[in-house]
């Protein structure tokens, strides 16, 4: 009797065995070692398949969107070998220590080559289309993920292709969540306004206006618009610069005072994490309305003149503050610069600080 009793534990213990190996051995076998796949396919923004026969690694980034993606999905510093001059500089990436290459722009190839990255991460409209660039780096195993991180319409599509080749889609995920959630905060308020309801605005940049030059941006080539094009659209606004056939044309005065625009939106490269007080940007709006043709218009009239840093990135935030000067009243319940706060102190993992509008928002 005992011994068959040891005889069917013994018999029971084998079929287990058996269920837990021919249950381990496929899912092994198609994921990869350690859980990971053996192979990533991810499309980047021209198109193009790029196979990966294992999570990425080292990396080189050229554009900042991109670097500020890295920093959302908690990519270890370990793992980025070199960055443009520009994501070097930033105030609040934090990879001043990481190598150099040069600029987005004209970087160092040999440098990259010399860094042994398993892929760089660029623009779609910039490099990607240098035969040399991909002459010298392809053919020693060296990806090139062509991003435009800052399109907004190819954004979450950007993040889910560098998630999945880092492996951090559930960070990816949780983000682009919470990205939606502030999309709809704008979207939900301003989408019944009648298109007589909706404010005139003219975007200048305010590094060219102490030259007395008087520079916007229209909607421009990329899908999506140009950054202040993005903003003013989500914010419900109207841009009056949006046909405009350049990029960023250079305006008059005369063609301002035309336009008779209801709000004026500076852009100012002073404002931002590293400014403390208005970072010049009173200055700014002094001198705009000090123009006797602008203080004429509705904008000017009112002292609707508003500054607001760049965030390309991100125009889903910036825009919460542009609605909530052409909309006071639709808005009064949100508090764009929560919404910021939590970008920094969430998402990106640093101190939420600097001077990012003027003049500030009443609480």
């Amino acid at each position: 009797m005992r011994f068959s009793k040891r005889l069917f534990v013994i018999a029971l213990s084998l079929c287990l065995f058996c269920v837990l190996v021919s249950g381990c051995g496929p899912a092994e076998q198609a994921e990869g070692k350690n859980g990971v796949p053996s192979e990533i396919t991810i499309t980047d923004s021209t198109g193009q398949e790029i196979v990966l026969t294992e999570k990425l690694g080292k990396v080189v980034v050229l554009n900042p969107p991109a670097a500020e993606v890295l920093r959302i999905l908690q990519i270890p510093e370990s793992s980025i070998v070199g960055v443009a001059e520009s994501i070097q500089n930033s105030p609040f990436l934090g990879f001043d220590s990481i190598e150099s290459i040069g600029t987005s722009s004209t970087p160092n190839i040999e440098k990259i080559v010399e860094l042994k990255p398993d892929a760089v991460i660029s623009q779609g409209k910039w490099l990607t289309g240098s035969d040399e660039f991909r002459e010298k780096l392809e053919p020693l195993g060296i990806k090139i993920i062509a991003l435009d991180v800052h399109q907004i319409d190819k954004y979450d599509q950007c993040m889910k292709a560098l998630a999945k080749a880092f492996g951090k889609e559930k960070r990816a995920d949780e983000f682009l969540e919470w990205k939606a959630e502030q999309e709809k905060k704008i979207s939900d308020k301003v989408k019944n306004l009648a298109a007589e309801e909706k404010k005139k605005v003219i975007q200048l940049y305010g590094n060219k206006l102490p030259k007395n030059e008087w520079q916007t941006s229209s909607k421009g080539e990329q899908a999506g618009g140009t950054g202040p094009d993005q903003q003013i659209n989500m914010a419900g606004g109207i841009n009056l610069a949006r046909d405009l056939e350049q990029d960023y044309p250079t305006i008059n005065v005369e063609w301002i005072v035309e336009q008779n625009p209801d709000v004026i939106l500076i852009t100012s490269y002073d404002l931002g994490y590293a400014a403390e007080e208005d970072g010049g940007a009173a200055e700014l709006v002094n001198l705009v309305l000090a123009n006797k043709g602008v203080a004429a218009t509705a904008a000017g009239k009112g002292e609707q003149v508003y500054v607001t840093a760049s965030l390309a990135s991100t125009p889903y935030l910036s825009a919460q503050f542009v609605a909530k000067w052409l909309y006071p009243d639709l808005f009064a319940d949100i508090d764009p610069e929560d919404a910021l706060k939590d970008y920094f102190d969430q998402w990106l993992g640093v101190p939420f600080k600097g001077s990012w509008v003027y003049p500030p928002l009443s609480k």
